[in-house]
């Protein structure tokens, strides 16, 4: 069990680290054969254009195979030692209750598991966009200068997108959990203009956190497109450049698009996640 230690992700993993560690490592596996795949297919591509052989694909073959048996094992273990750690944590929320009421109570469960939802979903995110990152800005660089430095500069402009945005995510996530609290013990007033108007806060607070989920992407999207065009425009111009060349240079250039797509969400469930501790440990 968790003692008396503040209930934050810190504990969680001070707790169940071993667990924690071992579904990071089979996913940094599995991120980094993953990563291989679109170096590999532009290699092949080539070999195939030069000579239609069989063996060529065996390489791509015995890769992918690898990522599905990694990937397989890692799902089947999160989904066993995650479900450990939500109990836990429930109970613990529980034993220290003391004065609190229901509604709150329940809405402070609600908002623990995410805690755990975090570290099962939103980490292996963060994990697997550093790694896609990293390994697609040193093959860039590895294919031109110009490549890797495009790369730099967009991931750098998103990343100032979502500081930019951190704490409006954050006071927005603090009234809806708010109302998240106040729920059940509004429902159980039987007043139906309580009941309304608590479902019309909840529902303004649902549509300026999307708003601002909707702008930031935006501009995330906008960084990123131009980042495909900058590098394709960049690799037409590299010298006896092939079809594989391009087509692994664009693949990289897509990989850190979806990164820039799935770190922010990330980062962003942190802006709630913080607001969250500070809310169950008061």
């Amino acid at each position: 069990m968790l003692g008396s230690a503040p209930l934050t992700l810190v504990s969680l993993l001070r707790r169940y680290g071993t667990r924690v560690l071992i579904t990071w490592l089979m996913l940094a596996v599995e991120v980094a054969l993953l990563a291989l795949v679109p170096l590999l297919l532009g290699y092949t591509i080539d070999a195939l254009l030069q000579q239609p052989d069989m063996t060529a694909l065996l390489d791509v073959s015995l890769l992918l195979a690898a990522l599905v048996a990694v990937g397989v094992s890692r799902r089947a273990y999160d989904t066993r030692a995650y479900g450990t750690m939500r109990i836990h944590l429930s109970m613990a929320l529980v034993e220290r209750a003391g004065h609190k009421s229901v509604s709150t109570l329940s809405a402070q469960v609600g908002m623990g598991r995410e805690l755990v939802d975090f570290l099962e979903e939103q980490t292996p995110q963060v994990i697997s966009s550093i790694i896609q990152v990293a390994v697609s800005l040193i093959i860039l660089f590895g294919f031109g200068f110009a490549l890797g430095l495009a790369g730099v500069l967009a991931v750098t402009a998103m990343m100032l997108v979502y500081t930019l945005f951190h704490l409006r995510f954050f006071n927005l996530n603090a009234g809806l959990n708010a109302i998240a609290e106040e729920q059940v013990r509004v429902l159980q007033s039987g007043n139906s203009s309580v009941i309304a108007n608590l479902f019309l806060r909840r529902r303004e607070s649902e549509v300026k956190l999307s708003d601002a989920d909707a702008i930031m992407y935006g501009l995330v999207y906008l960084l990123m497109f131009a980042l495909i065009l900058a590098n394709l425009w960049s690799a037409s111009l590299l010298p006896a450049v092939t079809v594989g060349t391009i087509f692994a240079i664009i693949s990289y250039s897509w990989e850190l698009v979806g990164a820039g797509v799935e770190l922010p969400a990330a980062l962003q469930q942190w802006s709630r996640l913080s607001e969250i501790q500070k809310r169950i440990n008061r």
